[in-house]
């Protein structure tokens, strides 16, 4: 068991032939926190190994996990989470605040595409995003939308920054206004709303799908 700081504990798996941490696009110097890491090696005794020759299998308990512009920009930091690390990739679970936003998190990073369904997928559940945590996060829905609302929300990415959103939302704590139908749901009412969204560069490029459901209303 190794204890220490984060850029340690990732300059090791960034050693040859690992490499991990430049295949998650980490830079270690970057990343800031604790961590309490356990290292199982197993090889064999080769003159000189490949990384499929090593059977690697890293497990951490993180605290105040910080990372830059992790997803839409936006810094991941206040992470406690437990890790598990092996030769395909890396798996992690618990809190976190992105942009701010506190969240717990469920995420799977394969360190290649190829032969994977994805890059990396982020599962993310807040109980109350504000109105400016969205717009932070390029989600800011205008005078339509305000006040808190809780989400479940699904980010994957592929390789070259192009990914989806898919978002579930529930409206009951917000304010929901359309002025030129006269329609308005105060908070308090139930309400829920779905979202698709296309990402490029790990940025927002359309939104193609939303659709809500509160009362009367479906749009």
């Amino acid at each position: 068991t190794i204890a220490g700081p984060i850029p340690d504990a990732l300059r090791l798996l960034d050693s040859p032939p690992l490499r991990y941490a430049q295949a998650l696009g980490i830079e270690p110097g970057k990343a800031g926190g604790e961590a309490s890491t356990r290292l199982s090696l197993k090889f064999p005794l080769l003159k000189t190994l490949r990384l499929d020759d090593l059977e690697i299998l890293a497990q951490a308990s993180v605290k105040s996990l910080s990372l830059p512009k992790v997803a839409l920009g936006q810094d991941l930091d206040g992470g406690v989470l437990e890790l598990t690390v092996d030769g395909k990739g890396l798996d992690a679970a618990g809190s976190v605040s992105l942009g701010g936003m506190p969240a717990t998190l469920v995420l799977r990073e394969n360190f290649s595409a190829k032969g994977a369904p994805f890059r990396s997928r982020y599962h993310l559940k807040a109980a109350a995003v504000t109105d400016e945590q969205r717009r932070r996060l390029g989600l800011d829905a205008g005078s339509f939308l305000t006040g808190p609302v809780a989400a479940y929300v699904s980010v994957t990415f592929g390789d070259g920054g192009r990914g989806d959103i898919e978002a579930r939302l529930d409206l009951a704590p917000a304010r929901l206004t359309l002025p030129g139908l006269g329609w308005t749901k105060e908070p308090g009412k139930p309400g829920t709303a779905e979202a698709s969204i296309r990402l490029d560069r790990r940025q927002v490029a359309t939104i193609p799908r939303f659709i809500v459901l509160s009362g009367d209303l479906e749009a």
